[in-house]
């Protein structure tokens, strides 16, 4: 079952709220306001030119006990990107930016605490900010559950905090490849260890990928 917006459904959450679970939505091009999925399998796709904007306080997909599948959208100026509560998740050819984090939030860009699949995903240009000493990071990615990556572009991420992690903050298992983390910045001005890719008690492999031109201030690491 297919759902189109415009046309079966006139917002994207409308199209969600009438998909059912295993079904598809559509979305044609242009700008849409967020959405939430609770306890549906859904693929939801956008055609070129397909926007989410997040009003600078939104959320932009909140995707939550389900299977899902998030593909070509461009998602912008909210609080966060994609954040996955639960479930697993595939999320492809998305543009993640201008997301601006802050009150002791991580995952700026996304925030999956079930397991992920990440291909063909740039997260660039996004601010997390005032997190607590020793609390999560990530003002480009946060990975709670397993995560495996062919092709992500985290660039340009800002994290304004005491954590590590400011482009990727991996708790669990991190498998990725063909991933670029470029000029992002983790600055603190107090005397806590920051860094610019995190990987918890889980394995964190990166195999043909390239980690240059980071900012990473007291007692900084690249990678810790």
């Amino acid at each position: 079952e297919e759902v189109r917006v415009p046309g079966a459904a006139a917002t994207v959450q409308a199209g969600v709220d009438l998909a059912a679970s295993g079904g598809r939505v559509c979305v044609a091009a242009g700008d849409w306001a967020p959405f939430a999925v609770n306890g549906k399998d859904l693929v939801i796709e956008g055609q070129p030119g397909a926007a989410i904007d997040g009003g600078r306080t939104n959320v932009c997909a909140r995707l939550e006990a389900g299977v899902f599948e998030l593909r070509g959208f461009e998602l912008r100026d909210g609080s966060q990107g994609v954040v996955l509560v639960s479930g697993e998740a595939w999320l492809d050819a998305l543009d993640i930016h201008g997301m601006v984090c802050g009150n002791y939030c991580a995952g700026a860009g996304i925030l999956a605490s079930g397991d992920v699949t990440v291909t063909d995903v740039a997260v660039h240009d996004n601010v997390s900010t005032n997190t607590l000493y020793g609390s999560p990071g990530g003002a480009g990615v946060r990975f709670l559950g397993d995560a495996t990556v062919d092709g992500l572009w985290a660039t340009d991420n800002t994290m304004d905090a005491m954590a590590g992690g400011a482009a990727i903050d991996a708790a669990g298992d991190l498998y990725a490849v063909n991933t670029f983390v470029e000029r992002n910045a983790s600055i603190e001005g107090g005397t806590s260890r920051t860094s610019i890719i995190r990987g918890g008690p889980g394995r964190c492999d990166l195999w043909h990928s390239g980690v240059r031109d980071n900012l990473s201030t007291t007692m900084g690491d690249t990678i810790s």
